[in-house]
């Protein structure tokens, strides 16, 4: 469920353990939010290769961060696009092993410039994260 909404504010800057975000099935991280955090924080995020959808990447970063990579989508112009991003999403929150009524940032996966221009269907994904069973701080 969605506790609480943040816009424009920087979610690093977060004082949330976990970090959730979006990535591609490619493993070309070099734009959006994950470009920022592989460039920041995960370098090896940048050009991990291919993952298929639904996978989740993780890296602990100390002292006390951990962020979590939904693989829920496809950046080029394919079949699988965002089509699938909503369920994925879901079903991937809710299998994080976070400590029960802990809260997680989650960035507002295909709300970026790609995203949108892709076709992201953002209504749909925050109604996921809303359905998830994880208490989710949005960061759009």
């Amino acid at each position: 469920m969605i506790t609480k909404r943040y816009e424009g504010r920087d979610v690093l800057k977060s004082v949330f353990r976990h970090i959730v975000f979006g990535t591609n099935i490619q493993g070309c991280n070099i734009s959006g939010f994950a470009g920022q955090v592989a460039s920041k924080k995960w370098p090896e995020l940048e050009e991990c290769g291919a993952h298929e959808l639904g996978t989740v990447l993780t890296k602990e970063c100390p002292p006390n961060r951990a962020f979590h990579a939904i693989v829920c989508h496809s950046s080029e112009k394919d079949d699988i696009g965002w089509k699938h991003a909503p369920e994925i999403i879901e079903i991937a929150l809710n299998a994080l092993e976070i400590p029960d009524g802990e809260e997680i940032a989650c960035v507002l996966m295909g709300g970026g410039y790609v995203g949108k221009a892709m076709g992201a269907d953002t209504e749909a994904i925050k109604a996921a994260m809303e359905r998830s069973n994880k208490k989710i701080v949005l960061y759009s």
